[in-house]
């Protein structure tokens, strides 16, 4: 039942068609590759980097980046580690930091237990670097390891926060290249499993990274031109929707050979530019393009590309910055307002994007509201607060080129809840008891792993969110008058029960 609910889900909130600028965008290839020093004495060979910026700097640098040392292409050296730069270009490993971070496999069957494809995310509030990698554990099982650091030269021992098997009979998975992010709710990850044909990419969701995850959501993601399919990717969240860097190639060598530019509003359903945005450039140093890191560049509509070259007999890391033709420019300065007294109101005013502007198209959880004329840069309505959407709603609105569209400019926003009775969804999601409650109340989840439980006033007024598992007791506090409260649960999965509690005093 829950398969079948997440899938209509997602049909129900992907009615927006996603205009967005892929086509746009290449990269140049560079001269020489970048000087990135490993651990290893005497090589330079390196691959599959993760890069962070910081703007105000992190331990004294704005960059960080990890990698694997791969001399030789020997998975025993492949083991990730830190480099540091002020801009990302002359990479030092910091003072006091003993490389590789990663746990080395010490034992003697190597080709069955080694590290691989790391990648650096930091925490939502700045404080803490998260370091996660693939971690190869005997012929049937592979590892996602994490580790943490709040200076990024001492770390934290490393835990698995999550576990497949190869061998499994209802998911063969293997959990190539993950990709970490917080999208300031909820923690995301995508990995690649090559089991299965056609080679997949899957989704879980998390609100804490000690707890569990989700069940794996199958992204839309399938081949590319020339039947090449994702090997490795970067996904970073960038103004409220997913933004890929996919390096696909031959599946049946399992070898990048160009990069593909990807954006998505909700992680799963993806599109990519129609041709690649960097190819390999036969007989150079970066002949064969591999994992590739990205980051939005300053002015907010370009890429910097720390990317891999797997061209034998040599690993390297090279640097290219994007080069934009035919960017059509969304519009500027978008705010959200919103007021509840009894219904959710808002509205929603943004800037001209430029004078061949032809109109504006308006969504709102992903459904279209209206096309304005391009004088009009306000719109104001109601947020139905029976519908699904309920406790959520994700605006978007999209600059009109006569046929074409620019990228949507996304807000998101907090509803209040208004008249949520006789509307319950996955009524199966959670049970309530007792209710009439007098103090406290209990919450069984029945979803899994669990969701984020809110619980709202008869006014609208959020009262507390609680991050629910298996089951909880709501405690509330004594000044709560007696009368009707409404609680929201929210699985990872986006599915949502409300339900209507009583307090008796």
């Amino acid at each position: 039942m829950k398969k079948l609910i997440l899938f209509c889900l997602l049909l129900i909130t992907f009615g927006l068609s996603q205009g967005f600028n892929l086509n746009c965008y290449t990269f140049p290839n560079a001269d020489e590759p970048l000087l990135i020093p490993i651990y290893v004495e005497d090589s330079v060979e390196t691959c599959h980097p993760s890069v962070l910026y910081f703007p105000q700097g992190f331990g004294g640098w704005n960059y960080w980046m990890v990698h694997t040392p791969y001399p030789g292409s020997d998975v025993a050296y492949e083991n990730p580690s830190i480099v540091v730069s002020s801009i990302g270009l002359d990479w030092v490993e910091p003072d006091g930091l003993v490389n590789p971070v990663a746990d080395v496999y010490t034992g003697t069957d190597i080709n069955n237990h080694y590290n691989s494809d790391p990648h650096l995310m930091v925490s939502p509030d700045g404080s803490t670097m998260h370091l996660i990698w693939r971690q190869k554990n005997g012929w049937m099982s592979e590892l996602i390891k994490l580790k943490t650091s709040t200076d990024g030269i001492n770390w934290s021992a490393a835990t698995t926060i999550l576990s497949v098997l190869s061998t499994n009979p209802v998911l063969n998975e293997t959990a190539l290249s993950p990709c970490l992010l917080n999208n300031g709710s909820y923690y995301m990850l995508w990995t690649v499993n090559t089991k299965v044909n056609p080679r997949s990419i899957y989704l879980r969701y998390t609100s804490d990274l000690d707890t569990g995850w989700s069940e794996p959501v199958l992204t839309d993601i399938s081949e590319f031109p020339e039947g090449y399919r994702v090997w490795h990717m970067d996904v970073q969240f960038i103004d409220g929707y997913y933004h890929m860097l996919a390096a696909v190639g031959i599946p049946s060598t399992q070898e990048g050979r160009v990069l593909y530019l990807g954006k998505s509003l909700d992680g799963v359903h993806w599109s990519f530019s129609s041709q690649p945005v960097m190819t390999g450039v036969q007989g150079a140093w970066d002949a064969r393009l591999y994992r590739s890191a990205f980051l939005r560049d300053s002015s907010g509509m370009g890429y910097k590309n720390w990317y891999g070259s797997m061209d034998h007999p040599l690993w390297r890391i090279g640097y290219s910055e994007a080069q934009i033709s035919g960017y059509l420019d969304g519009p500027q300065n978008l705010s959200l307002s919103h007021n509840y007294d009894g219904e959710n109101h808002y509205s929603l005013t943004w800037e001209a994007a430029n004078p061949a502007v032809t109109g504006y198209k308006v969504y709102c959880n992903h459904e279209l509201l209206a096309t304005l004329d391009p004088s009009q840069t306000i719109y104001t309505n109601i947020v139905d607060s029976s519908a699904e959407c309920d406790a959520c709603a994700v605006f978007a609105i999209i600059a009109l080129y006569g046929e074409q569209e620019s990228d949507p400019v996304v807000r998101r926003l907090e509803l209040a809840i208004s008249n949520p009775a006789g509307s319950e969804i996955c009524p199966d999601l959670i049970s309530i008891y007792p209710n009439p409650f007098k103090d406290s109340f209990s919450v069984i989840s029945k979803a899994i792993p669990g969701g984020k439980l809110k619980l709202y006033s008869c006014k609208g007024q959020l009262l507390g969110s609680w991050d629910l598992r298996d089951q909880a007791v709501i405690e509330v506090d004594d000044s709560w008058a007696s009368g009707v409260y409404f609680s929201v649960f929210e699985s990872f999965d986006g599915t949502r029960q409300i339900n209507k509690v009583l307090r008796l005093k």
